[in-house]
C-alpha cells in the first residue's frame, strides 16, 4: 500500500527549480558540457530514467565535474509519476515541489529500509538527484559571478573535485597549526562532556536546533562539539554558516584545513581508525555529497562481525550511544571520510 501524504500548497512558498543549463556554454566557455555516463552511482534508477554527468568547471587549471542530473528532467518527472511502485504516492509531483516529496520520504523510510528495497533505492536515487539539479544551479550561479569568492564555491563541489586536492597539496596556509598532544587532548575532554550532554537533549538555550528541517541538526550538533573544545570560529565558520551547518561544506571546509586523506568504503574499515574526538563524514549514496556527519566520544574493541563498537553522538536521530546500537555496523556501501581536527 502506498504511503500518502497531503500537500497543502496554498499559504505554502514553493520554490521553483529551473530547468536547463544556467548559463549557455558560449556564454562562458569556462563551463564543460561532455555527457558522462561511467561510475554512474545512480544505477538503479537509470535503469528506468537517464541520468548523466555531463556539466564541470574550470579551477584553478583543474576540470571539476559537477553532480550528476537527469537528461531530461521533465521527462524523469513524468516517468517517476508512471513508476510501478507502492510506496510513496507520486500524483501530484512536480518539478516545483519535488523537494517536498523528498523531505516527506526521508521521514517516512529508513536508510536501512531504502538500502533493502529496490523501489525504495530507486526513489530515494530520484529524490537525490532532483536535489542535484538544485545544487548545479546554486554552484553555476556563483560560477558565472564576476567576483565569486573561491572559498564559497569550492565547498558546493563533489568531495572528489580535483581541485579540493590541488588546494590540500599546494596551499599550506589552509592547514592548522599543529597543538601538542596534551592541548588535544584536554579539548577532547571537553567536547566529549558536551557531546554526552547534549547528544540525546540538545542545547536550545545556546543554539538553534533544527528539528524537522530537511537538512537536519548533525552538523550544527558537531559544530557545537567543536566550539566546546576550544576551536575558534570565523567568518566562514560560525553559526549558522553552511560550513556550519552543512554537513557537505562542513566536510570540505575541515578536510582542506586539515589536509585529511582518510577515505573508507564501509563502516568496518572506518571504524579501526577512529579515536575520541574525530568526526565521520558520511556519503551514503557514494555519490560524491557528504550526508551526514558524526562525532566519535570513545574508540571500542573489535567485534567478530569485523566492525569496532566505538561509540559515536550525532543529532538527526539524537543519541550517544556504540555502533551496535545503531545503524552504523550494517553500513556496507558508500563512503566515509575521517576528520581529525
Amino acid at each position: 500500500m502506498k504511503k500518502v501524504f497531503t500537500m497543502i500548497l496554498s499559504g505554502i512558498m514553493v520554490f521553483s527549480i529551473t530547468i536547463g543549463n544556467v548559463m549557455a556554454s558560449n556564454e562562458n566557455p569556462a563551463i564543460q558540457y561532455t555527457e558522462n555516463t561511467i561510475n554512474n552511482p545512480y544505477l538503479e534508477l537509470n535503469e528506468i530514467i537517464p541520468v548523466i554527468n555531463e556539466k564541470s568547471i574550470e579551477l584553478k587549471g583543474t576540470t571539476n565535474p559537477l553532480y550528476w542530473e537527469f537528461k531530461n528532467f521533465d521527462n524523469a518527472i513524468d516517468i517517476m509519476k508512471s513508476y510501478n511502485q507502492d510506496k510513496i504516492d507520486l500524483s501530484e509531483l512536480t518539478i516545483h515541489n519535488c523537494e517536498k516529496y523528498a523531505e516527506e520520504f526521508e521521514k517516512l523510510y529508513t536508510i536501512d529500509e531504502v538500502a533493502q528495497d529496490k523501489q525504495l533505492k530507486i526513489l530515494s536515487q530520484f529524490f537525490t538527484v532532483c536535489r542535484n539539479h538544485i545544487m548545479n544551479k546554486e554552484i553555476l550561479s556563483l560560477y558565472n559571478q564576476k567576483d565569486y569568492q573561491f572559498d564559497e564555491l569550492v565547498i558546493l563541489l563533489p568531495y572528489t573535485s580535483p581541485v579540493i586536492e590541488k588546494v590540500i597539496n599546494s596551499n599550506a596556509t589552509l592547514r592548522m597549526a599543529p597543538r601538542s598532544i596534551s592541548a588535544r587532548d584536554r579539548r577532547i575532554m571537553q567536547q566529549n562532556r558536551y557531546a554526552r550532554v547534549y547528544g540525546d537533549k540538545p542545547n536550545t538555550k545556546k543554539y538553534k536546533y533544527y528539528q524537522g528541517d530537511n537538512r537536519g541538526d548533525c552538523t550544527n550538533f558537531v559544530s557545537q562539539i567543536l566550539v566546546a573544545g576550544g576551536i575558534k570560529t570565523n567568518n566562514t565558520w560560525k553559526p549558522y554558516t553552511r560550513t556550519w551547518v552543512n554537513a557537505h561544506a562542513f566536510v570540505l571546509y575541515w578536510y582542506m584545513k586539515t589536509g585529511a586523506k582518510n577515505g573508507y568504503s564501509n563502516f568496518a574499515s572506518i571504524s579501526k581508525s577512529l579515536k575520541a574526538g574525530d568526526i565521520i563524514g558520511a556519503d551514503w549514496g557514494g555519490d560524491g555529497h557528504y550526508d551526514h556527519c558524526a562525532y566519535v566520544v570513545a574508540d571500542g574493541p573489535k567485534t567478530s562481525a569485523g566492525y569496532y563498537d566505538v561509540t559515536i553522538a550525532q543529532h538527526t536521530p539524537n543519541y550517544v550511544a556504540k555502533a551496535s546500537q545503531k545503524g552504523w555496523k550494517d553500513l556496507k556501501k558508500g563512503l566515509y571520510v575521517r576528520l581529525r581536527i
